[in-house]
């Protein structure tokens, strides 16, 4: 999945870093009438942030595209319907490690406790990842609602 993590951090990269681009893309996502007025912002520093990027991302991808053309920069890699659906799949992944992370922070929690939250996690990943190599996505569909 490297290769959706690097085509998001590039566009969001591109979109932060380009002079006035922050504020041209806000005002393009406010002028749209989108519910999302920020921009997505991506940095390697914590993991964490991944999957907020990765969602925003995946919210405002057809705002993306539509600036990202307005701008000259070419979009045709964000219009991919398979490389969509691989985005949608790594923000699942990553809002359920977050999930987890959560989960495992904080103090008074019991080392069993912690324990069946990861096999618990564990054991999900292993189940989606056996149903997915026979197509049924019903467990993964499920787990979005």
């Amino acid at each position: 999945m490297e290769h959706v993590m690097s085509t998001v951090t590039q566009t969001v990269n591109f979109i932060r870093a380009k002079g006035f681009n922050p504020r041209l893309f806000q005002s393009f996502v406010q002028e749209t009438d989108s519910q999302w007025g920020d921009r997505p912002y991506h940095t390697d520093v914590r993991w964490t942030s991944r999957g907020k990027v990765l969602t925003r991302v995946f919210q405002l991808i057809g705002k993306i595209c539509q600036f990202m053309d307005s701008r000259g920069k070419d979009s045709t890699v964000l219009q991919d319907e398979k490389w969509k659906c691989e985005l949608a799949f790594l923000c699942d992944i990553t809002t359920h490690l977050n999930a987890l992370n959560l989960q495992l922070q904080g103090r008074g929690h019991l080392i069993t406790d912690l324990h069946d939250a990861v096999k618990a996690c564990q054991v999900k990943s292993f189940l989606w990842e056996t149903q997915m190599n026979q197509s049924n996505l019903f467990h993964v569909l499920a787990a979005k609602q």
